[in-house]
């Protein structure tokens, strides 16, 4: 099953991950989230984990995405909210975290309109 992950710190996520627990005993084929601690030293390793391990998602903290954008091949705007993996290529998509914009993401996997 694949994963998703939420990189870096922020007060916030206590409330998306429980939300986001109900939402698997709904949906039960939805992938798991994993809390990655990151600083911004460690964005590239994490973004070749997200690769390697075939990672779908990634959550960003706020203050880690200004300095994703430049590692990403395809991004909406300089502060990513989240990153999609599709095949090794790494789009930078900005919404609001909620779970259900993150589950309409996974649910469309339409990821992003080509603008660089």
């Amino acid at each position: 099953m694949s994963s998703c992950g939420y990189i870096g710190k922020s007060a916030d996520t206590r409330d998306f991950f429980r939300v986001w627990a109900e939402y698997t005993k709904c949906y039960p084929e939805l992938p798991c989230f994993v809390k990655y601690p990151t600083i911004v030293l460690q964005l590239h390793e994490r973004l070749s984990e997200m690769v390697y391990h075939d990672r779908i998602l990634y959550i960003v903290a706020p203050n880690l995405q200004s300095s994703i954008s430049p590692l990403l091949d395809i991004t909406d705007s300089k502060n990513p909210t989240i990153v999609l993996n599709n095949d090794g290529v790494l789009y930078g998509v900005t919404v609001e975290i909620t779970p259900q914009n993150v589950l309409d993401i996974l649910k469309s996997r339409i990821l992003v309109k080509n603008t660089v």
